[in-house]
């Protein structure tokens, strides 16, 4: 049976599928969004891990380019990889990848714009729920006691929402308001998380 807590911060733990997220911020938890997707782990992952493809799921980013050279591996994704999101307004966020588990899970943190995204860290959960569906939950960390976190918790709150949201109708899915996610993942008898 699925149990939240098994994957996303139990009490006061910080680690997540083996990731310390105290290794790279100390930020506290403060956005999550949740989806229901009609679409296996495997395929879900495929497409949130596609950086490139990144903003078609926003308005906020006009286009992604990723470099890989710090990667063991320079052809493929991983921790190394930074990605660079362009905007509409001409900013572009610099984006490295700090953990990178496919098929279930990877992390990002924001290495520029400190002032507006303080130690901006998310990480991308594709969780495998029933036969061939996923819950899909993406986790913002940052520092809202500084200047930025007030800007970073409007803007994000709004992105952040209308990705997932933007994703639940790619995947034909749903996405589940936050105060419903324990008791619907508790509704799915046949749950089984593969290790």
């Amino acid at each position: 049976m699925y149990s939240m807590t098994s994957d996303i911060e139990q009490k006061n733990t910080r680690v997540i599928r083996g990731f310390d997220i105290d290794s790279v911020t100390d930020a506290p938890l403060q956005l999550t969004e949740y989806a229901y997707l009609n679409a296996d782990h495997k395929d879900v992952f495929a497409v949130v891990s596609d950086h490139a493809s990144l903003h078609q799921f926003t308005l906020t980013i006009s286009r992604v380019d990723v470099d890989n050279s710090l990667v063991q591996l320079p052809d493929e994704v991983g921790v190394g990889t930074m990605r660079y999101c362009h905007t509409p307004a001409g900013l572009t966020l610099h984006e490295s990848i700090v953990t990178w588990q496919p098929p279930v899970m990877y992390g990002y943190m924001i290495r520029n714009f400190q002032m507006i995204l303080p130690h901006h860290l998310g990480i991308i959960l594709t969780e495998p729920t029933e036969k061939g569906k996923t819950l899909l939950s993406w986790n913002t960390y940052f520092d809202g006691r500084l200047i930025g976190g007030t800007f970073a918790r409007i803007t994000l709150g709004i992105i952040l929402p209308d990705m997932v949201k933007n994703m639940a109708k790619h995947f034909d899915g749903q996405v589940i308001p936050k105060l419903r996610v324990r008791s619907y993942l508790a509704s799915m008898d046949d749950t089984v998380i593969p290790e």
